[in-house]
């Protein structure tokens, strides 16, 4: 079974991530995303995990995301989500997903996030460059 480490805890993995190369991980605050290399433009697979305490500002979605959590728990506006919960959001939801343990999530997206509130607005005229 294939594992990673996030934040000193081993998480296990699905077995379908033993065929698939993970990419570098990537940085911002208290978020960490590794792309999963699928070659599946424009759709972009991806590992996502949010550090204890974490959060992703309020923001909506240009396009749709679907996350899988493989581990942890996080809330937002709209419920309280717990590994092995599946998610589908798209441009009429606008969530601040926040986690108090940290979690980790496979996310696809077909598109960038459009940030609502607050500095974090000041990404969405590059957010193409980062989703």
């Amino acid at each position: 079974t294939p594992s990673i480490t996030m934040n000193d805890k081993v998480i296990s993995l699905p077995r379908v991530f033993n065929q698939v190369p993970l990419k570098s991980w990537n940085k911002l605050g208290d978020i960490s995303r590794s792309r999963l290399d699928l070659n599946e433009e424009p759709l972009r697979s991806s590992l996502l995990n949010i550090e204890p305490h974490g959060e992703v500002p309020m923001h909506s979605h240009k396009g749709f995301e679907l996350t899988l959590l493989l581990d942890g728990s996080f809330s937002d506006d709209m419920g309280e989500y717990h590994a092995g919960d599946f998610i589908w959001l798209d441009n009429q939801h606008t969530h601040n997903p926040i986690t108090i343990d940290g979690c980790l999530c496979y996310t696809v997206s077909d598109d960038a996030l459009k940030f609502t509130q607050g500095l974090s607005k000041l990404l969405n005229p590059i957010g193409g460059f980062i989703y």
